[in-house]
């Protein structure tokens, strides 16, 4: 064989194993579990239209950082939900500033002592329940029925939520380290 043929055969031959692996992947023949231990919504969608109660800048969804929040308005165990918000906020290290910690609601009746409570968490009030209800659309199960805390892309889209009750804090942390 000559030089040309074996320069061909290397160049051809990412192309060949490229197009083979996206056609097998097309057709259904790929990894049928992640690693990940949290649950994918069923699509990931926009959250927008919220407006910022507090002097902290609005949720700028430019890349920045990721937002792990909650739903306060029916949440029943918001000090868990917050205490383990911190230690994974804490526990990021030298990566602490690209995770914020939210708390959405359409209407909290406990406001101010939340804000004495978890002084560092961002209140976020959305004018509608357009948050809620995608919440509830896009989850595998009933999104509302048990507490649950939910991961926002730094651009703004939903992705994935964990049940407060049954989360390991390290196994967040490990989702967390992949994605950031």
């Amino acid at each position: 064989m000559n030089n040309k043929t074996i320069l061909l055969i290397l160049l051809i031959s990412p192309a060949i194993v490229l197009g083979l692996s996206s056609l097998a992947f097309s057709l259904g023949y790929g990894p049928e579990a992640t690693k990940n231990y949290g649950t994918f919504f069923e699509e990931s969608f926009p959250v927008h239209s919220l407006e910022n109660l507090e002097d902290n800048p609005a949720a700028d969804f430019s890349g920045r950082t990721w937002i792990l929040g909650i739903y306060g308005d029916d949440f029943k165990n918001k000090e868990k939900a917050m205490y383990v918000m911190k230690q994974v906020n804490i526990a990021l290290n030298r990566d602490i500033y690209k995770l914020d910690r939210y708390i959405f609601f359409n209407h909290l009746t406990d406001l101010n002592a939340l804000k004495e409570q978890f002084p560092r968490v961002i209140m976020q009030q959305e004018p509608d329940e357009t948050l809620r209800e995608d919440l509830e659309k896009f989850s595998t199960d009933d999104f509302h029925k048990t507490d649950k805390l939910f991961l926002l892309d730094p651009y703004g889209r939903a992705v994935m939520y964990y049940e407060l009750e049954t989360i390991d804090p390290k196994k967040l942390l490990k989702d967390l380290k992949v994605l950031i």
